[in-house]
């Protein structure tokens, strides 16, 4: 019973270290309405000519591109709030502020704030999104609870999506490099 109670406060002490009881707020995207536009209307079209199994051309946004679609695209509007994008050079990076409702009852009403490190791929048509790295408060989260990040592919709710599914087996690679990530159909 007392190494179950020890666990129990030792689990609880990580929780309130590397957690919080509310979002943090994140950055926003500075963008004209032009802009938002622009970009929402370029996704759009390739979404629509790899639906309609026409070859377009590469696709590439950057990390503004990217924010603006998250704060502004409906189809992304998950991530809103969740996420700002960074990108520097190969590595895809941002500010997270996870709600950790799902993850176990200890952690109902809990946010993760901070950065991540992330990489993003396609394997066999499905989007994969894995957490290599956290820090929060400027320390790595500690490896115990970055197992299940790295474990868990992010972005398994739009792979369950019916609707986007089509759209992700239309891609041939999908990669982050020069400082913007690629989106690269079938041929």
């Amino acid at each position: 019973i007392c190494i179950g109670i020890a666990a129990y406060f030792g689990i609880k002490g990580l929780i309130s270290a590397y957690t919080a009881t509310g979002a943090e707020a994140l950055p926003k995207v500075e963008a004209t309405q032009a802009e938002v536009q622009g970009v929402v209307a370029r996704i759009d079209a390739f979404k629509k000519a790899c639906s309609a199994k026409q070859v377009p051309p590469s696709l590439f946004l950057t990390a503004k591109d990217i924010n603006m679609l998250i704060q502004n695209h409906p189809e992304w509007k998950d991530a809103a709030g969740m996420v700002f994008v960074e990108i520097n050079g190969n590595k895809l990076t941002g500010k997270v502020s996870i709600p950790l409702d799902q993850v176990g009852s200890l952690l109902k009403g809990r946010y993760l704030n901070g950065t991540a490190t992330i990489t993003v791929g396609l394997v066999n048509g499905r989007l994969a999104v894995y957490a290599e790295s956290i820090e929060v408060k400027g320390k790595a989260l500690p490896e115990e609870f970055m197992k299940n990040f790295r474990g868990n592919n992010l972005a398994d709710k739009i792979n369950q999506d019916p609707t986007v599914t089509p759209f992700l087996e239309s891609l041939d690679q999908l990669n982050v490099s020069g400082g913007a990530l690629h989106i690269i159909p079938k041929k």
